[in-house]
């Protein structure tokens, strides 16, 4: 807590260690490969001007803490040609981890999206 000390971090945090026979915690994840591959991650998905393959035509919502800058409005062109019926919704007082902040607002609007077929 002392070097994160907001509690929803830090327990989020918390729930990628585990620990080992010997009393000692480590990572589930393989954070190191993680690291050393970020560059790596979009290798392959060519989102150009010519791109034109969506992934499917089914609405698809995107939930958005307006606290958050994980999506930035320039990036919802290139979604929308991979997910074209998609919509964006910003959930107000809410950060990048809106189920945690506005569990409430999350249910809403995925039973809204459930409902709309």
């Amino acid at each position: 807590m002392e070097k994160i000390p907001e509690e929803k971090v830090s327990g989020f945090i918390l729930k990628n260690l585990q620990r080992t026979e010997g009393n000692i915690f480590t990572w589930k994840l393989n954070a190191s490969s993680l690291l050393n591959n970020l560059e790596k991650i979009m290798e392959g998905i060519d989102l150009g001007e010519g791109y034109s393959q969506p992934i499917t035509g089914f609405p698809v919502i995107f939930l958005k803490g307006r606290n958050s800058d994980f999506l930035p409005p320039a990036d919802m062109k290139n979604i929308q040609k991979v997910f074209p019926a998609s919509e964006f919704t910003e959930i107000e007082g809410a950060g990048h981890w809106i189920h945690a902040d506005r569990p409430d607002e999350v249910i809403k609007n995925i039973k809204k999206l459930l409902n709309s077929n």
